[in-house]
């Protein structure tokens, strides 16, 4: 007998520690990818963080240079003689550190006004230059050029970056005469804006342009002497994004972004897997400690707990052994623990706790669909909360006080009805107010895109609707109707009673849908929106409304390409009940 004990708790025990040194393994290799995972998407996030940074500061910089070009014609038609001109242009020059020059040449290559009056090269050799003939080809209407010696001026050679456009000049008999703008940068500018970004420990960035010619390279000396020499094929196969590539036997992370106006490129490098080595050794460290002290714990729990259960289990076999189904009774165990003693009482309530089971579930399944139905009533994305926000600010910035106001109330009474979770119905009224006011941002965010109008006959503003309803359907005329038309279109929402239901009628003049998007966008939830809006699609509405009030109520659509879309939402008409802001009263 006591062999046979010792087999049970040796089985039992060995059966407990190689689970417990299993969960100890898993554990640790679960978290360990998990920190790797966390650590990685960090640095990228960094890197992406970075980069963008970067791409802002360029932006601004190249939007400053455009505006000085754009305000060079005003210059010259507000001035009254050339030297007025020419000391205008002084002006801005010497207010800026970055620029070396600015000139305005005739097609010709005659110098008509500028900075550089001296020692200038003969026209025929500056109507051969590069920023001269890109001026008057280029796509933009303006020219950056890359890095180089400007050959503008005789035994001056400065390293800059010439930005250039055709301007038009009218002369004294009001003819207007084509001209080529040129502003010479200081190339030094640039690489100083570039080098105030750092990426880790060994990350850089550098500029290509359209051509994949470098613009900016921290190891410019480098690659002059043929020491090292940049992964253009690599970009030239991504164009955009991100990507791991293998270079010189390190794996590197790029970011590919592109500065506006310029057809310049930004590289962001990183090397995300040598900065993990350096951030994962104090972790690793930890791991190796925490294996041997969670196994020995292991240990002696394996042998302490399969102890403590095959001592009762042994009185259990006894008491089974004995069992007879047609004289069976309530198992009664003495000197055991409380677990095999609660095992023995449950097994004879069993039959009892069947029926309750069974009971239980159908209570549940109510549980169920109430929760699934508060799950697509709570499905709000705050990203159509986000680009609110941000409108406010731009109207701040602006300082355009009535449409900030407006929108603060528009977005104060729809998060009067969204936030009253206690509520699962509210009024058509109350709906409809819900729905007026997110129109109303809607129609400041998208400044003269459409127009409304919302019908609601008094006898109805007070029947129960299922809150947030209608607007997801007005949302969706909005981002896949109107958004694509040239001319404004409206929105009309009509209510009106049928019998014994209620049918909400949203029509559109937007572009308006086929057949077939129809049907799959009422059985499918792959046509929601984009994640402007409020999350809440055509799909799930039409789910909350057969979920709630059966399968005989829903959403119908009608609509051909080219001439909108209607959407008749079907419910039955309740009594009619108080509003949840006089509820809230009283």
């Amino acid at each position: 007998m006591s062999s046979r004990n010792f087999s049970i708790q040796k089985i039992f025990g060995t059966a407990i520690l190689a689970v417990v040194i299993a969960i100890t393994f898993f554990m640790t290799l679960a978290v360990s990818i998990y920190f790797l995972i966390q650590v990685r998407t960090s640095l990228e996030d960094s890197t992406q963080q970075t980069i963008y940074q970067l791409r802002r500061n360029l932006n601004s910089y190249v939007t400053d240079i455009i505006k000085i070009g754009s305000a060079v014609p005003d210059i010259i038609s507000n001035s009254e003689s050339e030297e007025q001109i020419i000391q205008s242009f002084n002006v801005i020059k010497n207010s800026r550190n970055d620029i070396v020059t600015i000139d305005i040449f005739a097609l010709n290559g005659e110098l008509l006004f500028g900075t550089s009056s001296n020692n200038l090269r003969a026209p025929k050799e500056i109507v051969k230059q590069n920023w001269f003939k890109y001026a008057q080809t280029h796509n933009s209407g303006y020219y950056f050029s890359v890095p180089h010696v400007q050959q503008l001026v005789l035994l001056k050679y400065t390293w800059v970056i010439s930005y250039s456009e055709v301007i038009k000049l009218e002369d004294e008999n009001g003819i207007s005469h084509s001209a080529v703008l040129l502003i010479d940068i200081n190339q030094s500018s640039i690489d100083s804006i570039i080098k105030s970004i750092s990426i880790g420990e060994n990350g850089y960035c550098f500029l290509i342009d359209k051509f994949y010619n470098i613009v900016y390279h921290p190891k410019q000396t480098l690659i002059n002497l043929g020491q090292f020499k940049e992964d253009i094929p690599s970009l030239k196969q991504h164009i955009l994004g991100r990507f791991y590539s293998i270079y010189n036997n390190s794996r590197r992370y790029s970011i590919i972004d592109t500065v506006d106006f310029t057809g310049w490129k930004i590289v962001g490098i990183s090397y995300p897997h040598e900065e993990l080595f350096t951030v994962m050794v104090p972790f690793l460290i930890l791991i190796s400690v925490l294996i041997p002290v969670l196994t020995l714990a292991g240990v002696i729990l394996s042998l302490v707990v399969s102890n403590y259960i095959t001592l009762p289990i042994r009185q259990l076999e006894k008491e089974v052994e004995d069992f007879n189904i047609e004289t069976f009774k309530p198992m009664l165990l003495k000197h055991t623990s409380i677990e095999v003693r609660s095992l023995a009482i449950s097994f004879t309530r069993m039959a009892e706790r069947m029926k309750k089971l069974m009971d239980d579930i159908v209570e549940e399944q109510k549980l169920i669909r109430k929760s699934e139905l508060e799950a697509l009533q709570a499905k709000i994305n705050p990203h159509f909360l986000y680009n609110t926000l941000d409108s406010i600010v731009w109207f701040a910035e602006q300082k355009d006080f009535g449409n900030i106001i407006q929108m603060v109330k528009a977005l104060s009474n729809m998060f009067r009805i969204s936030i009253s979770r206690d509520h699962e119905f509210i009024t058509l009224e109350e709906e409809l107010s819900h729905v007026e006011s997110y129109l109303a941002i809607q129609q400041k965010r998208f400044t003269d895109k459409f127009d409304f109008s919302i019908s609601l006959p008094e006898n109805l503003k007070m029947k129960p609707i299922i809150k947030l309803l209608i607007q997801p359907i007005v949302e969706n005329s909005i981002y896949h109707g109107i958004r694509y038309l040239v001319d404004p279109g409206l929105i009309e929402i009509k209510v009106q009673k049928e019998g014994e239901d209620i049918i909400v009628t949203v029509s559109d003049t937007g572009v308006g849908m086929d057949k077939e998007t129809q049907e799959s966008i009422l059985t499918t939830d792959k046509h929601e929106h984009d994640r402007s809006g409020s999350g809440i699609g055509v799909f799930n509405v039409n789910k909350r409304i057969k979920l709630t009030y059966g399968e005989k109520y829903g959403i119908k659509i009608i609509s051909e390409i080219e001439e909108g879309a209607t959407f008749e939402i079907r419910i039955p008409c309740g009594d009619d009940i108080i509003p949840v802001n006089k509820m809230v009263e009283l």
